[in-house]
């Protein structure tokens, strides 16, 4: 296949339509979306498609340039599982690993030749399309996909899924925008750089100083700047040379984001204060002393306070006041947050509707004993933004180091996130550790 597709190169390109009696629609000066568009090379060939089975699917690959545009989109034909897909590609990628945003799919049944559906791309992501249902002799409905979780669905849109093949995907926005908000889903580029690298920034200044730091169970630097252990506050001793645990790691990350401003480190025992009145219950109260199962929530929970206290001037009315709890695409638990593998569409929202924010996670589960208790047992550093491109990039710090989305949710599979803000200025410098000038990029 892929080289039939190469060949195609020498094929004849396509001359810019006419306006009379061809039947193909112009394309569309000033459409919605920032997304390539195809509806030409798309009309070209939606009859020879949509006909008889047997006939389509034996249609020939094409290359051909898509006129008022200047990009060139691959046409082919390829078979997975009983159906067939009539592609409209924008990349060389043949195999649907990584398709471009713009590429646009047609899918049959391969026995019965029925219309399944049609997907189109919207980001340079395999998990982020739209998915388009036939529904009826003149209705079909909508899902949309945001990277492999399905965030919307029954949009409707008043035109049979035959039709919609030749529409101009900036038309079959415009249908369904009082249901969508596609700002959300396709940032145009008119975010000013500063808001969209600001985090990733952030992230840069922190890389350099983890190779510093070693790991300890229960370590933490205090508010006197000694590796001491969480539990009871002793120094550790020199032979350990001093350390940190996940605790003691995102309170190093939060005192280098505050210490420039004050001056000073948090303390260890204020962070350690619990809030009972506002979570857990009798059975888990009988535990705190034991096993103390939130902890994390806890301590999350109070560098958020200190942080917004000492960056933004604001005293907190409750523990609760920076919690993640209100999002549009996501149900927050109380107490409990979310379950860990919606991270990656969690932090996308996160990232497109807030600036200057990084997360601090408590990851909890249900533990089943002589009483169930919620236990909330690590916590890592989370640093969302979107690319210019409006794509997620995550820097995640998990204790003393840095590590991939995909591996934390392995790790983590069928927990729950509990997350709070932590507000910055894009400045970090940890207290007494001092490297060459980390410059900014």
């Amino acid at each position: 296949m892929l080289c039939i597709l190469l060949s195609s190169l020498l094929l004849t390109v396509v001359a810019e339509p006419g306006g009379g009696g061809t039947g193909i629609p112009r394309p569309a000066r000033n459409h919605l979306s920032s997304l390539p568009e195809n509806v030409y090379v798309r009309n070209l060939f939606v009859d020879r498609i949509t006909g008889p089975i047997e006939q389509a699917r034996k249609v020939a690959p094409d290359l051909v340039r898509e006129p008022g545009y200047g990009h060139y989109v691959q046409f082919f034909v390829q078979e997975q599982r009983g159906i067939v897909n009539f592609c409209f590609y924008h990349g060389r990628d043949t195999d649907f690993a990584s398709p471009v945003s713009g590429s646009f799919i047609v899918q049959r049944d391969g026995e019965s030749g029925e219309l399944r559906r049609v997907k189109i791309f919207y980001k340079d992501d395999p998990g982020s399309y739209l998915s388009i249902l036939p529904r009826g002799a003149e209705d079909s409905q909508m899902e949309i996909y945001l990277l492999g979780r399905k965030l919307q669905e029954r949009i409707n849109i008043p035109f049979p899924t035959e039709q919609i093949i030749r529409m101009p995907v900036a038309r079959i926005m415009q249908l369904s925008s009082a249901y969508v908000n596609w700002q959300f889903y396709i940032p145009r580029q008119e975010f000013p750089p500063n808001v969209l690298t600001e985090t990733d920034d952030l992230a840069e200044q922190i890389r350099p100083y983890l190779k510093e730091l070693k790991d300890a169970e229960d370590g933490a630097i205090d508010s006197l700047g000694r590796y001491v252990y969480i539990g009871d506050g002793t120094p550790q001793s020199d032979r350990e040379q001093g350390g940190l645990n996940c605790s003691g790691f995102v309170k190093w990350v939060v005192d280098g984001i505050l210490s420039p401003i004050t001056g000073e480190l948090l303390s260890v025992d204020e962070l350690k204060r619990p809030h009972g009145d506002y979570r857990g219950n009798r059975w888990s109260r009988k535990l705190e002393e034991l096993e103390d199962p939130f902890f994390g929530l806890d301590w999350t929970r109070n560098l958020a306070i200190r942080a917004h206290q000492y960056v933004h001037g604001i005293e907190a009315q409750s523990p609760e006041d920076y919690d993640v709890r209100h999002l549009k695409y996501h149900q927050y638990k109380e107490d409990v947050g979310y379950p860990v593998e919606q991270l990656p569409t969690l932090l996308y929202e996160l990232a497109r509707d807030s600036d200057n924010y990084l997360y601090l996670g408590s990851v909890n589960e249900l533990f089943h004993g002589e009483n169930e208790v919620r236990k909330h047992y690590h916590v890592a550093a989370f640093l969302p933004w979107l690319d210019q491109n409006g794509r997620l990039e995550v820097a995640l710090f998990d204790r003393n180091r840095e590590i991939d989305l995909e591996s934390f949710i392995r790790t983590h599979q069928g927990a729950h996130i509990h997350l709070v803000r932590i507000p910055h200025r894009g400045v970090f410098q940890p207290f007494d550790l001092r490297l060459e000038p980390v410059l900014k990029r």
